[in-house]
């Protein structure tokens, strides 16, 4: 029994490890470097890079010598990490800003969702899916991480563009700026590059749930329903508590059609 439960465990971490790779450490890991450059330039990024694989020496006072390989890769790891959290965060904050109040957007993954389908009810049907059929789930789950990928990657290409602007503002005014043609146009176009590879992957997602849905007839009694205002108001014509919403593990009411939903959000 605590086999099984061990190994319960352990396919559970598996995919969140992944997860993270995909969606933070990568991108995290993209724009520290991008930084780097912008930062040190070619010349001084390239000579970091050799005095701390050993390669070379560190002939500028920028550079930082690591002597241990495995301290260098889990400082990495932790710094990309940490980077593509906060690069999703602004992201996220955005859509918050802009979408709070639009139940057809999907917060998490900036997916513009059809008006028949809010953002609670979408992200039921992710769940619903990940439970009833775990193998579609999985890949759902790396279309996610790919999502909030190239959301960490806008936001960095972003700042950097700007960065680079307000950095060479008077040269930009006055005369030609090397450094303004050599960074900002690259970083121009990988944000571009990003978003358009995001709205691949959101229109991915979307469209995988849509058809996972049907095929494999999963329960989604929600998707005839306008909104939560009118699964409220059926609620409510059957004699239970209007309280229908993400996340409801303790429902007590056994009777309402709506329970399992809830529930499943929930799993």
């Amino acid at each position: 029994m605590a086999a099984e439960s061990e190994k319960s465990h352990i396919s559970s971490v598996i995919p969140q490890i992944f997860f993270d790779i995909i969606a933070r450490v990568i991108p995290g890991f993209i724009i520290f470097n991008a930084y780097l450059v912008l930062y040190l330039h070619i010349d001084g990024y390239i000579g970091m890079v050799k005095s701390w694989f050993g390669t070379g020496i560190a002939s500028s006072s920028n550079q930082i010598q690591i002597n241990s390989p495995i301290l260098l890769f889990f400082f990495i790891i932790i710094l990309s990490y940490a980077i593509g959290m906060l690069l999703w965060g602004i992201r996220y904050g955005i859509n918050l800003i802009f979408h709070k109040n639009d139940i057809y957007f999907d917060l998490e993954t900036g997916i513009k969702l059809d008006e028949n389908l809010t953002r609670e009810q979408f992200s039921l049907d992710y769940c619903n899916i990940k439970k009833e059929e775990s193998l579609a789930g999985t890949r759902l789950t790396k279309v996610k991480a790919e999502i909030h990928m190239t959301m960490a990657l806008t936001s960095g290409f972003a700042l950097a563009f700007i960065f680079v602007i307000l950095a060479n503002a008077q040269f930009i005014l006055v005369e030609k700026s090397y450094s303004f043609e050599l960074y900002a146009i690259p970083f121009l176009l990988m944000f571009f590059a990003s978003e358009a590879a995001g709205i691949h992957f959101k229109t991915h997602m979307k469209n995988s749930i849509e058809n996972i849905i049907t095929v494999c007839s999963i329960p989604s009694e929600h998707r005839n329903i306008k909104d939560m205002e009118q699964i409220h108001e059926i609620q409510i014509e059957e004699g239970n508590t209007p309280c229908f919403r993400p996340n409801n593990n303790l429902c007590t009411q056994t009777d309402c059609r709506w329970r399992n939903n809830c529930l499943g959000m929930g799993s």
